[in-house]
């Protein structure tokens, strides 16, 4: 398979899990609903919560993520090699826009890649990363990173983990609704 069919599947994968996102939106909607007697209401919030939910994560959540990990912006000089490299490797793959890079202060080995396609993405690496390896093996974790950019693979992957965190709050909310009792109230 070439890399516009990859491009295409990502894109296809994508449209589905927003799909069968908000088919179980609808469902612990309705879940909801029945708790507090009204299915209508239920459906309405899960959804209102559902779409505001999905539109932050979506133009937001790599800004999550990277906060998340304590990631900080390379700057030069200190970073020069990385940046140059990534520059060099996005150039090469044909990017639209080169990634922004970050680094964690961790002694793991690990790199990422985040956003929700070319255009917006980021590429991090963990400073034991920087340490441990030589030039070489380091561009070639970046260029996988930046084939997880090219390929739109970093858009599916943001939104498996968003649509994941917005089911477990609605399932949350739900089994605490069931816990306290719903409309009538236990106390």
């Amino acid at each position: 398979m070439g890399i516009y069919e990859e491009i295409n599947a990502n894109r296809w994968r994508s449209s589905c899990l927003v799909l069968i996102f908000f088919c179980l939106v609808i469902f612990l909607g309705l879940g909801l609903g029945a708790v507090y007697g009204n299915e209508y209401f239920g459906i309405i919030l899960a959804i209102i919560v559902g779409v505001i939910y999905f539109l932050i994560s979506y133009y937001r959540g790599s800004s999550f993520i990277l906060a998340m990990s304590k990631a900080k912006e390379a700057a030069k000089p200190e970073y020069t090699h990385l940046i140059n490299t990534v520059e060099g490797l996005a150039i090469a793959a044909g990017l639209p826009k080169l990634p922004k890079v970050y680094v964690i202060d961790d002694s793991a080995l690990n790199a990422f890649a985040t956003g929700r396609n070319p255009e917006h993405a980021a590429i991090t690496v963990t400073t034991g990363l920087l340490k441990k390896m030589n030039r070489l093996e380091l561009e070639g974790v970046l260029a996988h990173e930046m084939s997880h950019i090219k390929n739109h693979d970093i858009r599916v992957m943001m939104l498996a983990s968003v649509l994941v965190g917005v089911t477990v709050l609605l399932s949350d909310f739900l089994l605490r609704s069931f816990l306290w009792g719903g409309k009538q109230g236990r106390r």
